[in-house]
């Protein structure tokens, strides 16, 4: 079954990566999105992270800074390599993730952290950026950046 895109008609990859590895169903039953990049952590990024949530953004970042940062990202950019060698900049699904405390991790993984105000998060936001943090192995480098 082909999903279709009103807004484009550029064709994206079916990839899908998880830090499971099994995907779930969401992330398996995902829809495609415009190709535009609507939020720039890093504007020399070669990765865009499609995460989930009920506002989803997508992100440009630095696949060697996500890597550096953690071995389960770093599985997660080899897989997409392996998946779509040739597409540049590389597209990852992350539809089990929450947009907003992607972006706020991504920020404090590039050293970017400054670029929002932190007083004023949701609690569930924070929740969020400590489950994701957890999840992808850097709850050190977010627990600094809280100092």
């Amino acid at each position: 079954m082909e999903p279709s895109s009103a807004s484009t008609d550029e064709k994206l990859p079916e990839t899908v990566c998880s830090v499971s590895d099994k995907p779930s169903a969401m992330a398996s039953q995902h829809t495609r999105r415009k190709a535009s990049v609507t939020l720039v952590v890093d504007p020399a990024g070669d990765v865009i992270l499609e995460p989930g949530g009920p506002d989803p953004e997508s992100m440009k970042v630095s696949s060697w800074i996500l890597g550096s940062c953690s071995k389960q990202l770093q599985r997660i950019v080899d897989e997409a390599e392996q998946a779509t060698p040739k597409e540049t900049p590389k597209r990852i699904w992350l539809l089990d993730d929450d947009a907003k405390a992607l972006y706020v991790l991504c920020c404090i993984l590039h050293g970017k952290a400054t670029c929002f105000p932190w007083t004023d998060l949701p609690s569930t936001t924070l929740l969020e950026i400590v489950s994701l943090a957890l999840k992808y192995g850097v709850l050190f480098a977010v627990s600094r950046q809280a100092e």
